[in-house]
């Protein structure tokens, strides 16, 4: 069990104030749009035309939107508490939390999800009643595992501050980071526009795609495909693709992600508390990521596989930006702050550029499009895949044990400051 909350006197805390305002408004709109698309689903499992392989997709973002309603709504609760003056005290060792919080035996479960979850895709309405909760269980078993991994034995934060990192990077960060993106999107747009318009090759299929649009042409896939084709296989527009994946989306998401570091700006953190906030952070939005982005039943067990990977990414890149900030607030260490930020955005943009090869040379040998790639990238982006993957788990274990061995810039404030928790 939490500690007793030890009693304040009832007043105005305002970081408590706007906590509660924000968490209840975000719960409000997630639990709205979840009911919204729970009742579309149900619509387009009803058509006779659709069939229920479209409301599989729309139900599980429904699901994933329900999912993230519930674990935003303790940070609203705690607020509350907070402003009621009763502040919640860290859960004590040896709590029935910290008994039942054992994620490395959850994810045991992980495989039986996995089997159940490819069984149930092979029918669609199968798919359709029992693969939501398994969606769930599969994309956020990992990601718990994770931060649990990164986190372990670094701090043992208020519970307040807990659900509020995770709320605000469930809401607040993906928020900000879809926001910029849009803007980076339209400029690339706009880039990708202009090279078409000078290239008087791309012109004529340009040309070919709006003539069929004009007519209310029916196009079967493969018909589109060959229209596309030229697209996919100009090389200009894919070093335009790996542009925005490898390196502007690296850049927003590894400064925005650790959301709830910057949230505690003021709170004097330690290393260890800036690790483990920021891979809270990182958790909050893989998480939100996995569950929010609806899947077919098809493949959804190889999607469920491969998220995993992206998770740890997101957890470890998040934890070392939350660590560097943490210390040039308390330290002055700028300079350690910028390589860490620079080395979080390269590993994202190799995550990514491995990712878009494995996924472009894959989509060659599926439909015959040419694409500017040789085949053997598949072996070369598999290989970074793993290679990168076994890296980021090796560098997450050894960052947790690092920062348990280091009391003064870690664990614990020097003796006799007061502890960012206690603030």
């Amino acid at each position: 069990m939490t500690a007793p909350a030890a009693a304040q006197p009832p007043g105005a805390h305002l970081p408590s104030a706007l906590q509660l305002a924000l968490s209840g408004l975000a719960v409000a709109s997630l639990a709205g749009t979840s009911l919204a698309l729970l009742f579309l689903a149900i619509v387009q499992a009803l058509e006779p035309s659709a069939g229920p392989e479209l409301a599989v997709s729309t139900l599980l973002n429904a699901a994933g939107l329900f999912l993230a309603a519930l674990l935003v709504a303790p940070s609203a609760v705690f607020a509350l508490l907070r402003l009621l003056g009763r502040r919640v005290a860290p859960p004590a060792e040896g709590s029935l939390w910290h008994r039942l919080y054992r994620p490395g035996l959850w994810l045991l479960l992980l495989p039986v999800v996995l089997g159940l979850g490819y069984a149930a895709s092979l029918v669609p309405w199968a798919a359709l009643l029992v693969l939501p909760p398994l969606h769930l269980l599969g994309m956020s078993l990992p990601v718990f595992w994770l931060a649990w991994l990164a986190r372990r034995r670094l701090v043992n934060e208020a519970p307040q501050r807990f659900w509020g990192v995770l709320a605000a990077s469930l809401t607040l960060g993906p928020l900000l980071i879809l926001i910029l993106e849009i803007a980076a999107l339209a400029a690339l747009v706009a880039a990708a526009t202009f090279y078409v318009l000078s290239n008087p090759g791309l012109m004529r299929h340009v040309l070919a795609l709006s003539q069929a649009a004009e007519r209310g042409r029916v196009l079967d896939p493969q018909q589109s495909l060959d229209l596309l084709a030229p697209f996919f296989a100009d090389g200009g527009l894919v070093f335009l693709l790996f542009l925005a994946l490898t390196v502007v989306t690296p850049l927003i998401e590894e400064a925005l992600k650790p959301i709830g570091v910057w949230l505690l700006a003021g709170r004097r953190l330690t290393g260890a508390e800036g690790f483990a906030a920021g891979a809270l952070s990182g958790a909050g939005f893989a998480l939100f990521e996995n569950v929010t982005r609806g899947v077919p039943a098809e493949g959804w067990a190889f999607l469920v596989t491969a998220r995993a990977g992206t998770a740890l990414l997101h957890v470890l890149t998040s934890g070392l930006v939350g660590y560097a900030l943490a210390l040039a607030w308390r330290e002055g260490r700028w300079l350690r702050l910028a390589a860490a930020y620079l080395a979080a955005v390269a590993l994202h943009g190799l995550w990514n550029g491995a990712v878009i090869a494995v996924s472009l040379v894959a989509l060659q040998a599926e439909t015959g499009i040419q694409l500017p790639l040789p085949a053997f990238w598949l072996v070369i982006g598999a290989g970074l895949v793993l290679i990168l993957s076994i890296g980021f788990l090796a560098i997450l274990l050894a960052g947790n044990r690092r920062l348990q061995a280091l009391p003064g810039r870690g664990r614990r404030a020097a003796p006799g400051a007061p502890s960012p928790q206690e603030e």
